[in-house]
């Protein structure tokens, strides 16, 4: 499913640097599931996997889909105009990034084309990934209300500085905030992995990858993926 910052076509790259780190480690925690890319490479290496997101929409589509849900792959602008103004659904959170431009949550209806059915397209690709989310626990949580013990192995994918902010949630995020909560879960003991394109002095970048930007807002270039561990790990 198209998401604005989504992981899709680097997913395989960061769970190629991920894994290898997390052995021996039984627990996943996903804090920013998102459109579930890297999160089916990751789990199923897993005793108990945990996918999270503060957006209501995106959780109750997962949700859904794990209990079997079956998605209709088509829809008007009628329908996306009507959704956007709903309260929230599974249905909604599908059609709010499935059906728009860029994956942006109702960041304008992406039309079918002769060639493409965006929404399609994106209920292929959750129903794929829905039995994978079977197993795992899945809750609709800010990243900062997750009860971290040390044992865990975290990947997370927080909106990016100073790029498009997602919306849909009840809170605007604040990247020094998440810097502070990951610090303090990595300083427990935790293996925890952060997608940015930079990151505070005390974390050190693991890999980086080129990819094409489409979530700046003041072009699209092509910029560098970055993986960062905090310095302090013992990996």
């Amino acid at each position: 499913m198209r998401y604005l910052g989504g992981k899709t076509r680097i997913a395989k790259w960061v769970a190629e640097n991920f894994l290898p780190l997390a052995k021996g480690r039984t627990t996943y925690v996903e804090p920013f599931v998102g459109s579930g890319a890297a999160f089916v490479q990751h789990a199923p290496h897993f005793e108990t996997v945990v996918a999270s997101d503060a957006h209501p929409d995106l959780i109750l589509m997962w949700e859904a889909l794990a209990r079997g849900w079956q998605p209709s792959p088509s829809v008007t602008l009628e329908e996306y105009q009507q959704l956007k103004a709903s309260p929230p659904s599974a249905r909604r959170g599908l059609v709010g990034f499935g059906a728009s431009f860029g994956g942006k949550w109702f960041g304008g209806f992406a039309a079918n084309t002769k060639t493409r059915c965006y929404l399609d397209e994106a209920c292929r690709s959750v129903v794929r990934n829905a039995p994978i989310m079977r197993g795992a626990n899945i809750w609709r949580l800010d990243y900062s209300e997750h009860e971290i013990d040390g044992s865990e192995a975290i990947y997370c994918d927080p909106p990016y500085a100073d790029t498009t902010g997602y919306s849909g949630t009840a809170q605007v995020f604040e990247p020094a905030r998440f810097w502070a909560v990951a610090r303090g879960w990595a300083q427990k003991g935790a293996l925890v992995v952060v997608s940015e394109e930079r990151a505070p002095g005390d974390w050190h970048e693991l890999a980086s990858c080129d990819r094409h930007a489409n979530i700046r807002k003041a072009d699209n270039n092509r910029r560098v993926e970055k993986l960062f561990v905090w310095k302090g790990a013992t990996t």
